[in-house]
């Protein structure tokens, strides 16, 4: 499944970490989301970028994404709205909560 990160902190970084170094779970990052051309990227590699949430759907379809991984620090707000529209793309939608800052693993993640 390929999935796409909302976000760079440190929690989305170790799930990209987790996700390719555990094959078997079945997921293949495709690259981080940013909420905003504002927002500052100080922690993912600039080509890990793919752009930022306005234009979540041709995200979508350029990279076939399959499911978004949002993490709380997206805000209550930011994380709803964008579970509703990943439901309106057909994808799937996971939060990963920020105390799972190491050790991330998406296979205890929330499936919203």
């Amino acid at each position: 499944r390929n999935v796409l990160i909302i976000r760079s902190d440190s929690v989305a970084l170790a799930l990209r970490d987790q996700l390719r170094e555990d094959p078997e779970l079945g997921y293949t990052f495709k690259g981080f989301v940013k909420l905003s051309n504002s927002e500052a990227n100080t922690m993912a590699d600039p080509d890990e970028i793919v752009g930022t949430i306005d234009k979540l759907a041709e995200h979508v379809c350029n990279y076939s994404v399959n499911e978004v991984f949002l993490t709380d620090s997206c805000g209550r707000e930011t994380a709803l709205t964008l579970v509703d529209q990943a439901h309106e793309l057909g994808i799937g939608a996971c939060l990963v909560p920020g105390h799972l800052r190491f050790g991330v693993n998406p296979r205890n993640r929330l499936r919203i």
